[in-house]
């Protein structure tokens, strides 16, 4: 039951009740508005509604994008018929032809969300237009841009909701669970661990990739949600700023993942304690600074400079006492180094966006 409820949860979001709300009401007014039509269209009106369903797209740019789209694909469906019926040419023949010009144009990318509709309208014209294809032609191809102008009319008037507060929280889930990551690997040298606490490990690197994945989804959409929006006047939502972050933190948890063989492997336990101490330290560094990135309150300046510094005094210790570098000590100067590109990515990224700031 719970697994039932968990997998309904997405389609009974407010933002999507609120899609599903102006879908059904785009779709009635379509439904009366192409009773209006004047001439032979007005006996088409059924197609005002789908016109009105295929605007109906949770962005007011995709709304737009899609209707375009999908009016210009039922267009040519209907051309290409109409070219055979104007020919003369037999049913039994243009029937496969028509479908066949339509499919070969619907593979045409450009075409978008409209190239299913060509070889659709192509066939509609002979299947559905019958003894007057020119009648339907027009009355197809009117009625679905009246549902459309009315599904991307009403986006317009009732903007959706831009989920900026939903794609920030999953920025946030990354870093906290990036700081988590680096914290515990940088505490495994100092114990005697378990094989099951290693694959704990392996496996929160695991779900800090999906985690990132979902940000990068959930930021997508709210740049396209702003796209046209009206709410973008009243949203403070960088996506400039936010892009950049998802940008980082890409990097930062390649970063994380370079760390893991080194981690594990025996060349940190061959490490003096002192070493796996100051790793140990260096790690907690790290992730407080990561965490206090979420803050926009919080001076990282200081915590730059202790995760630094932390990773100096542990690069030190490396030197006092491998000088000869040995193979074990130069395996962990790869986690050092991985480290030292972790804390320089949140230093560029809070650099630039300080910069930015300062320009706007």
């Amino acid at each position: 039951m719970h697994r039932i409820v968990r997998a309904l949860l997405p389609a009974v979001t407010p933002s999507r009740l609120l899609h599903v709300a102006k879908t059904a009401a785009a779709a009635t007014l379509a439904w009366y508005a192409g009773h209006l039509v004047p001439g032979e269209a007005n006996a088409y009106a059924y197609y005002a509604p789908l016109g009105a369903l295929v605007a109906s797209v949770p962005t007011v740019a995709g709304s737009v994008r899609s209707s375009v789209q999908v009016v210009v694909g039922v267009l040519l469906g209907v051309l290409a018929s109409g070219a055979l019926v104007t020919l003369g040419t037999p049913v039994a023949l243009a029937v496969p032809v028509a479908v066949g010009v339509g499919t070969l144009l619907a593979g045409i990318p450009a075409f978008g969300a409209g190239r299913d509709y060509i070889p659709i309208a192509a066939l509609f014209v002979f299947v559905v237009g019958g003894a007057n294809p020119d009648g339907f032609s027009i009355g197809y191809v009117v009625q679905m841009a009246v549902g459309a102008a009315i599904g991307v009319g009403l986006n317009l008037l009732i903007p959706p909701t831009t989920g900026t507060k939903q794609a920030l929280t999953a920025l946030g889930t990354v870093k906290t669970a990036a700081a988590d990551a680096i914290k515990r690997a940088t505490e495994l040298p100092g114990e005697e661990l378990p094989q099951d606490a290693l694959d704990d490990w392996r496996a929160s690197l695991r779900r800090l990739d999906t985690q990132l994945t979902d940000a990068k989804s959930l930021v997508g959409e709210v740049q396209d949600n702003l796209r046209g929006n009206a709410r973008r006047l009243r949203s403070k939502f960088d996506s400039n700023s936010a892009q950049g972050q998802l940008d980082s933190l890409s990097r930062i948890v390649r970063h994380i993942a370079e760390l893991q063989e080194p981690f594990l492997e025996k060349s940190w336990s061959e490490a003096e304690a002192e070493s796996s101490r100051a790793l140990a330290a260096a790690g907690e560094q790290i992730a407080q600074l990561i965490r206090a990135w979420e803050d926009p309150d919080d001076d990282l300046s200081p915590r730059l400079s202790a995760a630094s510094t932390a990773l100096e005094d542990l690069q030190q210790l490396e030197f006092e006492h491998h000088t000869g570098w040995d193979p074990p000590a130069q395996r962990r100067s790869v986690t050092i180094y991985a480290l030292r590109k972790i804390v320089a990515e949140v230093e560029y990224r809070v650099d630039g966006e300080e910069h930015a700031s300062s320009e706007s």
